[in-house]
């Protein structure tokens, strides 16, 4: 930089500079100096604490320059009135009464620089350096603002997501105790009654519709001092801290209910919803959030089991220790035994040329008299019953089986998919598990890839840091599932040994014709970018999304879209016709 020279910062903005001075004169003369020098300035002086403050308040300022003693003030005071207003900006002190003492210890309260009077040579090199310096930490901040944003705020409906409503309650809980105090309050848990039918009839369009009607319902509804979160697709929490005892949490239940009496429009249509509540109160129904969304879920499924639209408590009994429900976990629980379950495979494709680059195993389970139970409803079953981890392991060496039988048949570039229960993360076992499957199997580990989704992204510590890089040890790949659902504390990845991420469909669904949800994949694949992994779509829907996540730099894609999961015969007849294709055009 030209030292006798002043840059203004981008897009040829003035400086807006605000003097701290109890001379017009003095003030004029540095106005006069800094333009003189190619700066374009906008300046406004003060000399007491109150129209500084005011100043400040009102206006933007690029930096602030301040002459150390005035009559009615100083530069102490002056940075004490800059500190109250919490905002960044630069503090230079320009004095030719100030020792180089007094500038010291006025640069260790937070003083950015100290300039003697009229060395201008000098003045403008830290103006433009600390400007500068301004705009990238505001930058920063905003950036970080975004990021916070995607970690706790629902997209669709702003309201908080789970995590952030799992920390707030949490927090309450905690600061009473501190004060010496009960904690008190009631977690309701919703559920709206059969509103799969809204996505069938009318499309998702007119589902996302009215769930944003709902949540701004529910945030009107409900108390400044309550907590509203989406926690799922059609589920929401709210958290009351000033509700005590049955009545109270029975009334507050009530009152949210009414939100359903006035009909949701969509279109020319009105339609009448209805939805079930599940209740816990602290601390009779829960010591921590996490067991008062356990049981208020309970509860609400309670309230489903009768016929939906209402309310309920939470009793011990209720829920998930049904008679139907022991009777599942104990079929399932058979059926493991017995090898009753089976594996379907879903392609994943590479964004480049199309093909089939790797499959996904899901496992299903032909319940005798309950039908078909998918993944999803195979893992409530399991995470609610503790079969989760055996599951898991039985998955996990089916595939690997699969895995090398296609490896002998010739197909020796595809990998093998496994998503990894949360509850199997923590358990310090699970690279052992792997390498037991690796070595029983022969499936190259190189081929195999554990994806992970719950405490990989709110961060278990060092317990979860450990057992990643014990499974790199081992040469297996490692990815991010339902990349941006969670926290997504940018340092916390990068820190983690990861090759790739999966975004879902939650968060692209109205990729291409939502600004919005253009937003959202655009900063989550500048963040797989920046942390230097892959990203795969998962659940692709239609021809538009397609397109957008493949212009936005997507890698892979995955979803019923592009192709449904096949049995594992049915896969090397696809990479065959893929080959197939692929020669034709060539030739």
């Amino acid at each position: 930089m030209d030292r006798g020279h002043i840059s203004s910062p981008p897009e040829s903005q003035p400086i807006r500079i605000l003097v701290v001075d109890d001379s017009e004169d003095d003030a004029h003369l540095l106005y006069s100096a800094l333009t003189a020098r190619g700066g374009r300035i906008d300046y406004r002086r003060v000399d007491e604490a109150p129209a500084m403050a005011a100043a400040i308040n009102v206006e933007d300022w690029d930096v602030i320059i301040c002459d150390h003693r005035m009559p009615r003030f100083d530069s102490a005071g002056a940075l004490e009135v800059l500190k109250q207003s919490g905002k960044d900006i630069p503090f230079i002190i320009y004095s030719g009464t100030i020792s180089d003492r007094q500038a010291v210890s006025a640069m260790c309260c937070g003083v950015s620089d100290y300039i003697e009077k009229g060395n201008f040579d000098r003045l403008v090199p830290v103006i433009e350096r600390e400007v500068r310096g301004a705009l990238v930490r505001s930058a920063v901040r905003q950036a970080d603002d975004r990021i916070k944003r995607l970690a706790y705020y629902d997209s669709l409906s702003d309201l908080p997501n789970h995590d952030l409503f799992c920390r707030r309650v949490q927090e309450h809980i905690q600061e009473s105790r501190m004060r010496g105090k009960e904690a008190c309050g009631a977690l309701y848990f919703l559920d709206v009654d059969r509103f799969l039918r809204i996505n069938s009839a009318f499309g998702y369009e007119s589902g996302t519709a009215i769930l944003k009607q709902l949540a701004r319902r529910l945030a009107e509804c409900a108390e400044q001092t309550a907590i509203v979160a989406r926690l799922g697709t059609d589920q929401f929490g709210i958290f009351n801290p000033h509700v005590v005892g049955d009545c109270a949490a029975s009334d507050f239940a009530q009152w949210v209910l009414k939100v359903f009496d006035v009909p949701f429009s969509e279109g020319n249509v009105d339609l009448f919803l209805t939805s079930s509540i599940g209740v816990a109160l602290v601390p009779a129904d829960g010591a921590d959030v996490y067991e008062l969304l356990t049981n208020a879920e309970a509860a609400m499924a309670a309230v489903k089991l009768v016929g939906g639209n209402g309310s309920r408590r939470y009793e011990p009994g209720v829920g998930i220790t049904t008679a139907d429900r022991l009777t599942l976990e104990g079929d399932l629980q058979r059926a493991l035994g017995r090898k009753e379950l089976s594996l379907h495979f879903q392609p994943i494709f590479d964004a480049t040329d199309g093909k089939t680059v790797a499959v996904e195993a899901l496992p299903c389970w032909a319940h005798p008299a309950l039908g078909l139970f998918g993944r999803d409803s195979l893992k409530t079953v399991t995470e609610q019953s503790g079969l989760a981890a055996r599951l898991g392991e039985w998955v996990l060496r089916m595939a690997c089986k699969q895995g090398q039988i296609w490896q002998d048949m010739g197909f020796n570039g595809l990998n093998v998919s496994v998503a990894v229960s949360p509850v199997h993360l923590v358990q310090p076992s699970l690279p052992a598990v792997v390498s037991e499957a690796l070595g029983m199997t022969g499936f190259p580990p190189e081929c195999l890839d554990l994806a992970f989704s719950g405490p990989v992204a709110t961060g278990e510590g060092d317990r979860t840091d450990q057992v990643l890089r014990a499974l790199k040890r081992l040469g297996v790949r490692v990815s991010i599932d339902d990349f941006g659902s969670r926290n997504l504390s940018v340092s916390h990845f990068r820190n983690l040994p990861i090759d790739s991420v999966r975004i879902d469909c939650a968060h692209f669904r109205r990729a291409g014709i939502a600004r919005e949800d253009d937003a959202i994949v655009g900063a989550l694949m500048a963040l797989a970018k920046g942390l230097g992994v892959g990203a795969t779509a998962k659940g692709l829907e239609t021809q538009t999304q397609h397109r957008f996540l493949l212009e936005s730099g997507c890698d892979r894609f995955q979803g019923d879209f592009l192709c449904q999961p096949l049995e594992a015969d049915a896969v090397p007849t696809r990479l065959i016709s893929e080959t197939s294709r692929a020669a034709r055009a060539v030739g």
